[in-house]
């Protein structure tokens, strides 16, 4: 991992979950932890022991998209697997599909990025795997000087993510039945 990278994030005193966060992680079709800055967007939601369960025990499809740019004293150096593993040791197998950038970045983009010390995470398809996940690889970058995931290319990748965690919940209630 990189110099001056966060390592862990926790709350001191934990906060209870709220009753309604916890009855929408169980009735969703589709988690999504993310997009957004690792230490201060997602793992702080998984820092709840109670939400992190929730997620844990979720029927729905649990998906991680990842950032497309490492984050200065956040995420430096590290890879997608990395910003895997920091997820998986918040919630325990809590994640089925990691979505990650794949296809260009505009050099100009990316020499603006690279002055502020910010590099494209790197991706390792056969490393996220061998951590029980699903890879699912597109090109999410905006043609943009800032790069962050383009909207519409998010919501075609996750669409058929949130059908296939319907079915998913489907397929778990009729095996066991209330």
């Amino acid at each position: 991992s990189g110099v001056g990278a966060c390592r862990r994030v926790w709350l001191d005193p934990e906060p209870a979950a709220h009753p309604a966060a916890l009855a929408a992680i169980a009735d969703a079709d589709l988690i999504l932890l993310g997009p957004g800055s690792l230490f201060t967007s997602v793992l702080p939601h998984l820092a709840v022991g109670e939400i992190a369960d929730a997620v844990v025990a979720s029927k729905g499809l649990r998906a991680y998209v990842c950032n497309i740019m490492t984050q200065p004293g956040e995420t430096d150096g590290i890879d997608a697997a990395t910003h895997l593993d920091r997820v998986l040791e918040m919630a325990p197998g809590g994640v089925d599909v990691v979505v990650v950038h794949d296809g260009g970045i505009e050099p100009p983009a990316l020499a603006h990025y690279a002055a502020q010390g910010q590099e494209p995470v790197i991706v390792d398809v056969a490393a996220l795997e061998a951590r029980g996940v699903r890879v699912v690889c597109a090109d999410l970058a905006e043609d943009d000087q800032v790069v962050r995931h383009a909207p519409e290319a998010l919501a075609d990748v996750l669409e058929p993510l949130a059908r296939e965690g319907a079915d998913r919940r489907a397929e778990s209630a009729s095996a066991y039945p209330a």
